[in-house]
C-alpha cells in the first residue's frame, strides 16, 4: 500500500540499508491496480536496522522556548497529544482526513518531534517529491488544459496515507509562503536541504565591516545632506542637545548603493568580498545610524520623521521618542491653523495658498520617442495659488525661456493673482480681473499661506512685497505662514494631481495644449499661459532690497504678520501659541507716504525682469533632435522657432571646446 511505500521513503538520510527500485515499482503497480489492501504489506526495515537507526539519531537541541524540557518523556507525549488534539479538531476538507486515525497521527508526530531541522526538512522535500511524481503520473491519463498538462500534487503522509493539502501543511506545521518555496525545489528535483541552515553565513562571515562602513560615511558626506536636531536631554533641567545626521536624497535606494560600492571596489582593486543587498543593508543600519535615505518620492519630505523612521530600533531613547511626538504634535497645530484660515475667508479677508508644481517638459506624447527623455525638451514652470473665499485656483504656466524657477517669478504672479480677485484696482485701474469678480473690492486684509521648501517660499522679497503693500496703505494687514517642513502639503497639490493625470495620456505640442488640459483637469481651476497673458514678470527683489533688511533667522519662524499701525515691523512667531518677536524691516530713509497715490509712484520704479540668458546648446540641440519629430502643424509655434546663426555658433564652440577638454 502507498503508506508502505512512503514509510520506506522516509527513512532518514545516512541508513544502511536501502530498498531496491524493484520493489518501489512493484509496489505503485500494486496500488495503481487496486490489488495491495490497506492492511496488507511489509515493512522493509527489520527491527535490528531500526534500533541501530535510532541509536545513531543525533538528538535534536531542545529548549524551553520549544515546549519540551530534556529528559522528560512526559512533556514530550504531552506537547504531542496537545497537537494532535489541535489537528483533530481543525477542519481540512470533507473527507476529513485525520478521522479514525488518531493512533497514526500520534506517532507521526512523535516521530516529527524528535527529528532536528533538517532532519524535517529532508522529509518534507521527500513528500513532496513523491507527491509530484504520483499526482504527475495521474495527470499524464487527464485530458490536456489549455495545450500543457497542468501539474498536480496528490500528497501523502507517512503512516496516515492520502491527505489534502491543508491537513498536510498542518502536519508539518508549515504556512503557505513555506509550501510554495519547498514545492518549487520539489518540482526542481532537489530534495536535499540546504547546508547553509543551521550554520553561519560564511559569505558575510568573512566581509570587512570596517572598509564598508569607511567607504559609507564618506560617501554620505559627499552627497548627502547635513541635518540637525535638537532635542531634550533632559527634561528637569531643560538642556537641549544637537545630534547631527546626513540624509541621502530620494533617489538612492539600498540596491542603488551597493552598486556604488561594487563600482568603488573594482575601481579601486580592493580585495574584499562584496556582500548581498540583505547583508549590506544591515550592516549600514546598524553601524550608521546617523545616515538615513530620504523617504518618497522627492526630497520635500520631512527630515526629522526620515530620521526617526529609519533609526527606528529597540535601542531608541525615550528622548528621542518625546522629540518625535513633539514635532508631530508642532505640524498639527500649524494645519489646524492653515484650516482655520482657509474658513476665516470673506470679501474682506482673502485668503490664499501658493506654490511650485513639479516641471512639466515639451512636447509631451504617450507615445514619446524612447530617445526624448535624454534630449533637450523645453522646461515648463507652474506656480498654482488657491484663493479660499471662491475656492478657484490660478495656474500660471510659462516656459524656462520666459522666466526661472524664482521668487521675482512667484511674487509677480502672486500679485497678478491677487489683482485678479480686486486687489489694487482702485489703484492700478480696472480691466486686469476676471468676470464677477467685482464684489472682492476692498480687501483690507490678506493671508498667504506657502510652501516650506528651502529655496522656495521662505524668502524675504515675499515678506517685502506684503510689508510693501501694508506700508503703502493698498492693506491693513498682511500674514505669511508656512506648514512645517515635510508637511506640506495644501489646496494647491489637488489640482496638481489632477493635471498630473490629465496631462499623462494626452499629446502636448504647444504650451496652449498643455494649458487646455491643465485646465480640464478640474472644474475649479483656471490655467493661465503667462506668455499671452500680457502680465509681464517684475523685479521686485532689486526695487525693495533698497528699502527693506533682510529678515535674520528666517528660517526658526513659521508666522509672520504686518499692521498698518506699524509699518515696517514684521511680528515673527514660530507657532500660533508663541510670543510675538518684532522686526524692523526698515532701512534708513525716508517715511513712504500712506495712500494709493503713493503706491502707483513706487509702482512704476519697478522695472520689468529681463530674460533669462538663452542656452545655446540646449537651442540648437532642441531644434536639430526634436523639432523633425513634430507634427508639420505645430511646427509655426514659437517653441520650434528656429534658432540665429549666433545661437548655433555659440553651441558649436561650447561642442568643440568640451571635445578638446575630453
Amino acid at each position: 500500500m502507498w503508506s508502505t511505500l512512503i514509510g520506506s521513503l522516509f527513512r532518514p538520510f545516512g541508513a544502511k540499508e536501502k530498498v531496491s527500485n524493484e520493489s518501489i515499482a512493484d509496489t505503485m503497480s500494486a496500488a495503481e491496480e487496486g490489488s495491495v489492501d490497506a492492511g496488507e504489506g511489509s515493512d522493509s526495515w527489520d527491527d535490528a536496522v531500526e534500533d541501530q537507526e535510532e541509536a545513531d539519531r543525533p538528538q535534536p537541541v531542545q529548549t524551553a522556548g520549544d515546549g519540551v524540557v530534556p529528559d522528560q518523556a512526559t512533556a514530550t507525549d504531552g506537547a504531542v497529544a496537545a497537537r494532535v488534539s489541535y489537528l483533530l479538531a481543525q477542519p481540512c476538507c470533507t473527507k476529513n482526513c485525520f478521522s479514525r486515525k488518531e493512533e497514526d497521527l500520534t506517532a507521526f508526530l512523535r516521530s516529527m518531534e524528535a527529528m532536528n531541522k533538517r532532519e524535517r526538512a529532508s522529509s518534507l522535500l521527500t513528500a513532496l517529491s513523491l507527491a509530484s511524481a504520483i499526482g504527475s503520473e495521474h495527470a499524464k491519463h487527464m485530458r490536456k488544459e489549455r495545450g500543457k498538462i497542468r501539474e498536480r500534487f496528490q500528497y501523502y503522509l507517512p503512516l496516515l496515507g492520502a491527505v489534502c493539502k491543508t491537513a498536510f501543511m498542518n502536519c508539518y506545521h508549515i504556512s503557505q509562503n513555506t509550501m510554495s518555496r519547498y514545492r518549487s525545489r520539489a518540482r526542481q528535483r532537489d530534495i536535499f536541504p540546504a547546508p547553509h541552515g543551521g550554520k553561519k553565513n560564511q559569505n558575510a562571515h568573512v566581509l570587512n565591516e570596517k572598509h564598508l562602513v569607511a567607504w559609507f560615511r564618506k560617501f554620505a558626506s559627499e552627497v548627502g545632506r547635513p541635518v540637525s536636531l535638537e532635542m531634550d536631554a533632559s527634561l528637569a533641567s531643560m538642556v537641549t542637545t544637537s545630534r547631527s545626521y546626513t540624509l541621502l536624497p530620494s533617489l538612492f535606494t539600498w540596491e542603488g548603493l551597493l552598486e556604488q560600492y561594487q563600482q568603488f571596489v573594482k575601481s579601486t582593486k580592493a580585495e574584499v568580498r562584496v556582500p548581498s543587498v540583505k547583508s549590506f543593508q544591515h550592516y549600514l543600519k546598524k553601524e550608521c545610524r546617523h545616515v538615513c535615505v530620504q523617504t518618497g518620492t522627492s526630497d520635500n519630505t520631512c527630515a526629522q520623521c526620515t530620521i526617526y523612521h529609519a533609526t527606528r530600533l529597540p535601542t531608541t531613547s525615550t528622548t528621542e521618542t518625546e522629540t518625535f511626538v513633539e514635532h508631530i504634535y508642532y505640524a498639527k497645530i500649524m494645519r489646524k491653523e492653515y484650516y482655520k484660515d482657509l474658513a476665516s475667508a470673506n470679501p474682506q479677508h482673502l485668503v490664499v495658498s501658493m506654490d511650485f508644481a513639479e516641471e512639466f517638459a515639451l512636447p509631451m506624447t504617450p507615445a514619446m520617442h524612447s530617445l526624448w527623455p535624454f534630449r533637450s525638451l523645453v522646461g515648463v514652470h507652474m506656480f498654482g495659488v488657491y484663493c479660499a473665499n471662491d475656492k478657484q485656483q490660478y495656474n500660471f504656466l510659462y516656459t524656462e525661456r520666459l522666466g526661472e524657477r524664482g521668487w521675482n517669478e512667484g511674487v509677480s504672479l502672486l500679485h497678478t493673482a491677487l489683482e485678479l480677485k480686486g486687489l489694487c484696482k482702485d489703484v492700478l485701474g480696472p480691466g486686469t480681473g476676471a468676470p464677477g469678480n467685482a464684489g472682492a473690492l476692498g480687501v483690507r486684509k490678506v493671508t498667504v499661506w506657502a510652501d516650506n521648501t528651502d529655496g522656495e517660499g521662505k524668502t524675504s522679497t515675499v515678506i517685502w512685497y506684503l510689508a510693501f503693500l501694508v506700508e503703502t496703505g493698498i492693506l491693513d494687514e498682511a500674514n505669511l505662514n508656512f506648514l512645517v517642513k515635510g508637511h506640506t502639503q495644501n489646496t494647491c497639490h489637488h489640482s496638481f494631481r489632477a493635471a498630473q493625470r490629465q496631462v499623462v495620456e494626452e499629446e502636448l505640442w504647444t504650451l496652449s495644449h498643455l494649458a487646455d488640459e491643465v485646465e480640464r483637469a478640474t472644474n475649479d481651476t483656471r490655467a493661465i499661459n503667462v506668455a499671452t497673458f500680457g502680465k509681464p514678470f517684475r523685479d521686485y527683489r532689486s526695487f525693495l532690497k533698497t528699502r527693506y533688511k533682510k529678515l535674520k533667522e528666517i528660517d526658526t519662524y513659521q508666522m509672520f504678520r504686518m499692521t498698518r499701525d506699524q509699518p515696517g515691523i514684521v511680528m515673527c512667531r514660530r507657532k500660533p501659541t508663541s510670543d510675538p518677536v518684532l522686526v524692523d524691516l526698515k532701512k534708513r530713509r525716508t517715511s513712504l507716504d500712506v495712500g494709493g497715490a503713493s503706491f502707483l509712484e513706487q509702482w512704476t520704479q519697478i522695472r520689468k525682469l529681463p530674460k533669462p540668458e538663452p542656452k545655446h546648446e540646449k537651442l540648437s540641440d532642441f531644434f536639430e533632435q526634436i523639432v523633425p519629430s513634430v507634427p508639420v502643424e505645430y511646427r509655426n509655434d514659437e517653441l520650434y522657432e528656429k534658432p540665429s546663426s549666433e545661437t548655433e555658433e555659440i553651441a558649436r564652440s561650447i561642442k568643440r571646446a568640451r571635445t578638446s577638454m575630453g
